[in-house]
């Protein structure tokens, strides 16, 4: 399970937020709110970002795939706050192809400009 570096985030923060690139080239934004982290992963070429919420202690709230204009994909996880998994929500369920195929799609008869 993942946890959040409250230490590492404490000595990187600039206002309520840190920024920074990880060893993968994802686009990483971390920021601190009232009542839980977030954290906001944008893989590099990938339209869709993970979002990791956290509890004030560090541990996994919830995790999910986010595509920029409010639509979700994949499952959705929620974790109480021992780390237990207490909810999943599969966002894909409902359809009969994914965001995998439709981009296969794309390629394969050379839309371009699309996404």
């Amino acid at each position: 399970m993942k946890i959040f570096d409250i230490e590492n985030f404490n000595k990187k923060i600039i206002g309520r937020e840190y920024e920074f690139i990880d060893k993968d080239s994802s686009i990483v934004i971390q920021k601190e709110r009232q009542l839980e982290y977030k954290e906001i992963v944008q893989p590099r070429n990938s339209f869709f970002q993970t979002i990791n919420k956290y509890y004030k202690s560090g541990l996994l709230k919830a995790t999910y795939q986010f595509y920029p204009n409010q639509f979700l994909k994949g499952v959705r996880k929620e974790y109480d706050e021992q780390g237990n998994l207490i909810k999943e929500m599969d966002y894909d369920a409902p359809y009969k192809f994914t965001w995998e195929d439709i981009l296969k799609l794309i390629e394969k008869i050379s839309i371009s400009n699309v996404l």
